[in-house]
């Protein structure tokens, strides 16, 4: 065990740190439908559109397309919105910490501080040094 203890931390370590972006990638593609990171009709978002803007689809929200984003702007340098169907209200992002649920929490706060604090533990403290 301690010739491969460091190398199973680090396995864990970084398996903690990857679970936060491993589950965007899964909710995104509808894998996680069941396990939400985000609260549904999260009333925070309402109020993330200045303009209190209704939507049916994202190009309601302007008239002006950002990048290759599915986000509209009323013209190019003004802030982007995107419009989400459980409110359809025009917002800058659904991912926000005021919006994540139980599971949200357990993995986007939890395990990546569980994560760094471990990575942490192996590397040593870098920030005193002689």
């Amino acid at each position: 065990m301690q010739m491969y203890g460091p190398t199973m931390m680090f396995v864990l370590a970084s398996c903690l740190i990857l679970a936060d972006p491993t589950c965007h990638v899964l909710g995104d593609h509808g894998y996680l439908a069941n396990a939400s990171m985000f609260i549904p009709n999260c009333p925070i978002r309402r109020y993330q559109s200045p303009n209190k803007r209704s939507c049916h689809q994202s190009s309601d929200c302007g008239a002006y397309r950002c990048g290759g984003s599915n986000s509209y702007a009323d013209e190019h340098g003004q802030d982007c919105y995107t419009c989400y169907g459980d409110t359809n209200v025009c917002s800058k992002g659904k991912e926000t910490f005021g919006c994540l649920s139980t599971i949200g929490w357990i993995i986007t706060v939890g395990c990546t501080y569980l994560g760094f604090g471990q990575w942490k533990r192996l590397h040593g403290d870098s920030s005193t040094s002689e």
